[in-house]
C-alpha cells in the first residue's frame, strides 16, 4: 500500500467576503512555490484587488517528489486549486536554478548551457524555461524539477499556465515601482529564514 503523509500546514488564509469561486473567470490565479512554502493569491482584474490569499508551509519536505506529493494533497483540499475557470494562471518558482542573460546574447538553443555555468543541472530531471524581463533587456533562464512541473501542469490540464522565476517577478516589480534615479538604491527581499 502506497501512503503519503501530510507534511504541510495552512498557516494563513484570507478571503474577501464578496468573493465567490463562481467569479473565477474574472480573476487571475497566482501561485508561488518554493521548497518551504506554497502561496496562492486570487486577483479580481475588474476591481484590481486581491480577493483571496492562502499560505501553506511545507514541513519536513526534502525532495522535489515530496514537494509534488504535498502539493497534490493541498490541491485535493483547496477549492481554489480545484477551480479551472481562471482568467490567467501564473506560477512563480523560487529556487537556485536561474541566470540572467542579456537579451542581445540570448539564444534559446543554448538555455541549458547558460544554466550549467553555475548549477548542477540534470537535463533528464529538470525542465528548462525562460522569461523575457522587459525593461531590463534581459532573459531569465530557469529550471524546475520535472516531477514538480508535471504535477503543477496536472492541476490545470485545460488551461495554459505561465511559469516565471521569482527573480523575474521581483525585478519587474522593482522596475514598475521605482523611477530610474541617478542616485544609488538598494532593495532587499526578505522571506522567512531567507534574505
Amino acid at each position: 500500500m502506497n501512503t503519503i503523509n501530510t507534511h504541510f500546514r495552512l498557516s494563513f488564509q484570507l478571503q474577501d467576503e464578496a468573493f465567490q469561486l463562481s467569479q473565477a473567470g474574472n480573476c487571475n490565479l497566482y501561485i508561488a512555490i518554493s521548497s518551504k512554502a506554497m502561496r496562492l493569491a486570487v486577483a479580481d482584474v475588474e476591481r484590481n484587488k486581491f480577493v483571496a490569499l492562502e499560505d501553506y508551509e511545507l514541513i519536513t519536505v526534502f525532495t522535489p517528489l515530496q514537494i509534488a506529493e504535498q502539493l497534490r494533497l493541498i490541491a485535493d483540499q483547496s477549492p481554489i486549486l480545484q477551480e479551472q475557470r481562471w482568467l490567467n494562471i501564473r506560477i512563480s518558482i523560487s529556487n537556485q536554478f536561474f541566470t540572467l542573460v542579456p537579451e542581445t546574447l540570448f539564444d534559446p538553443a543554448h538555455q541549458e548551457d547558460y544554466l550549467r555555468l553555475h548549477s548542477n543541472l540534470d537535463p533528464q530531471q529538470h525542465v528548462i524555461l525562460y522569461n523575457r524581463t522587459f525593461g531590463l533587456e534581459a532573459v531569465n533562464i530557469f529550471a524546475i524539477d520535472g516531477v514538480l512541473y508535471r504535477m503543477l501542469q496536472s492541476f490545470f490540464q485545460e488551461r495554459t499556465v505561465q511559469f516565471i522565476h521569482q527573480t523575474s517577478a521581483l525585478i519587474k516589480s522593482l522596475l514598475h515601482q521605482t523611477d530610474r534615479k541617478v542616485g544609488r538604491t538598494m532593495h532587499l527581499f526578505v522571506e522567512r529564514n531567507y534574505v
